[in-house]
């Protein structure tokens, strides 16, 4: 129990930088392929969805190696990886459907900020659940 409230209570400013930079990177491309597809007549959740899992996998490999060192087998990582990416695909599109589809705001600004939503919730699940590491 204390070495969770030890991790838990640890801050890495290195690391939620790296993480961050990362999340930049991989989201700005995102982003920017949404409107591609957005622009090509593509509906926003097809879009959303297609683009959130060629990122999920881009920033796993990248928070592996680059943020949190993980020391978590392969299979184990993915595993929890995939909940992780199902809870945020579940707020995304969720977060779509209320304010776009019931309340007709527009799709590139909910998704703006669905990605900065996801991105502090993916943070503290990659910390604590998907990567173990003496890092974490």
């Amino acid at each position: 129990m204390k070495h969770y409230f030890q991790r838990f209570t640890s801050f890495d400013l290195l690391q939620l930088v790296r993480y961050y930079l990362v999340g930049a990177l991989v989201n700005a491309g995102g982003y920017v392929a949404f409107l591609i597809l957005l622009h090509e007549k593509i509906e926003p959740k097809l879009a959303a969805s297609i683009l959130y899992v060629i990122g999920a996998l881009i920033s796993f490999w990248l928070n592996r190696k680059l943020v949190f060192d993980s020391a978590v087998q392969i299979r184990t990582s993915l595993i929890r990886l995939f909940i992780m990416l199902l809870a945020g695909y579940i707020l995304n599109i969720l977060m779509l459907y209320v304010f776009v589809d019931l309340y007709n705001a527009p799709a590139w600004l909910i998704q703006i900020a669905s990605v900065i939503l996801v991105s502090v919730f993916f943070y503290l699940i990659n910390k604590f659940y998907v990567h173990e590491s003496e890092k974490s």
